[in-house]
């Protein structure tokens, strides 16, 4: 008898295991969405408690006159710089001052020496010697020949003044018949003769008086260059002690002593102290608030000084925090013992506000995001949306939303910034 082909064993499942698996995942259903419910429900459910607040701190609101200063800092310069040149060739023998010295105008700074400059000053002073020797000459010599020319002329119209009488007494004869014709001819061409050569030898002084004349005038003009070389060697030899062209600072110092130098060449740059000015750097953002003319505070040394904006620059230059702007601003009055190059912190006056509502700055700004404040109404405070306007040191403008007297809570509203309303320990007040 064939044996039965063997069939897979089924084992039947326990009596409500199948139940117990569906209500597992049931409740882990059920709990989901109860936490969907609930946690929402639970977060924007109305706050029904009160907040009670037990220390704080007010301020009022006051009323007066704002103004809204930009802070910048730079360094005290100077409106005017002179450079000393080299007069001449040479070498740097010393200097008389270091930099950064205050010096007045004409104090020594230093010394040169130039063997070429000498050499130039003493050919100078041999061409004037000769040029004054070269006038001195042609003067005499035209004396001399002024002399011979009217000695000449007197001659001449001696002769002249003979030959008319021979010539008057010739005529007479010949018109009493005691002379002949060619008697009285020879008498008239004598005469002829003698005042011809008198007219050109009046004519050839004359032209001898100009061409002396002009050559006298070139000597004298020669002379005078001469005079002018050497007094132009003469200031430059004086130029080699050299002195301070304004009355400042010693901003620099070029050359060592020692040092070969050439003519022209710089010396040494003096600032003027005369008319002082302040150049700060303000963040490119805020140069648009700023125009010439504009008052301003100028701290130097611990001592403050009125001023106002020179000039603003067009263009931009890199600071450390991001493009920045130069704006030079000058000092109103004496300037007294400012210093170039001392640091200078500017305060300038940039937008003003006349009998302004304004609090003094708190926590209150920061924690309320400058846009609301809670106003104290009893014992109670409200949240309460303001403006603020400008900034004046240690008080901010409010533009709207409070009026003179109010009194808000100035410290902080982290604790209690959602609320709308919240309720004040009597006693809680911080003056």
């Amino acid at each position: 008898m064939a044996s039965r082909a063997q069939e897979p064993i089924i084992q039947a499942r326990p009596r409500g295991e199948k139940r117990r698996g569906n209500l597992s995942l049931w409740l882990f259903i059920s709990a989901v969405l109860l936490s969907l419910i609930t946690v929402p429900f639970y977060l924007l459910r109305p706050r029904t408690q009160t907040y009670l607040l037990r220390s704080f701190e007010t301020a009022t609101v006051n009323q007066g006159d704002l103004t809204d200063w930009l802070r910048a800092s730079g360094t005290v310069t100077p409106k005017l710089e002179r450079s000393v040149l080299a007069p001449a060739d040479g070498v740097l023998a010393e200097w008389q001052v270091a930099e950064g010295d205050e010096v007045t105008a004409g104090n020594p700074l230093g010394v040169l020496s130039s063997r070429r400059l000498k050499e130039q000053l003493s050919e100078a002073e041999k061409e004037l010697r000769a040029a004054e020797l070269a006038l001195d000459k042609l003067r005499l010599e035209q004396t001399g020949t002024l002399r011979a020319s009217g000695l000449e002329l007197d001659q001449l119209q001696t002769s002249l003044s003979k030959t008319e009488a021979e010539l008057s007494v010739a005529q007479r004869l010949y018109d009493a018949g005691a002379a002949s014709r060619n008697e009285l001819v020879a008498a008239q061409t004598a005469f002829s003769n003698a005042r011809a050569g008198l007219n050109a030898k009046a004519l050839e002084q004359q032209d001898a008086g100009l061409a002396s004349e002009l050559a006298l005038q070139e000597a004298q003009l020669r002379l005078e260059l001469a005079k002018d070389k050497l007094l132009g060697v003469q200031i430059k030899e004086a130029g080699l002690s050299l002195s301070a062209p304004v009355t400042g600072r010693v901003m620099k110092l070029a050359l060592a002593p020692g040092s070969a130098l050439q003519e022209g060449v710089l010396l040494a740059t003096v600032a003027s102290s005369e008319e002082l000015r302040a150049i700060v750097k303000i963040p490119e953002a805020q140069s648009s608030r700023l125009s010439p003319g504009q008052a301003a505070r100028l701290r130097v040394s611990n001592e403050e000084h009125k001023g106002s904006v020179l000039s603003v620059s067009p263009n931009a230059e890199a600071g450390q925090n991001g493009p920045v702007v130069a704006v030079t601003l000058g000092f109103e009055g004496d300037t007294g013992d400012i210093r170039i190059g001392a640091a200078a912190a500017a305060d300038i006056e940039v937008a003003k506000s006349e009998n302004a509502l304004y609090l003094p700055r708190g926590a209150f700004l920061s924690t309320g995001g400058e846009r609301f404040v809670y106003l104290v109404e009893g014992g109670a405070a409200t949240r309460t949306v303001v403006a603020f306007g400008l900034v004046d040191g240690n008080r901010v403008e409010i533009k709207d939303g409070l009026k003179a007297g109010d009194k808000i809570i100035s410290s902080s509203y982290e604790a209690f910034k959602d609320r709308e309303t919240i309720e004040l320990a009597p006693e809680g007040e911080i003056k």
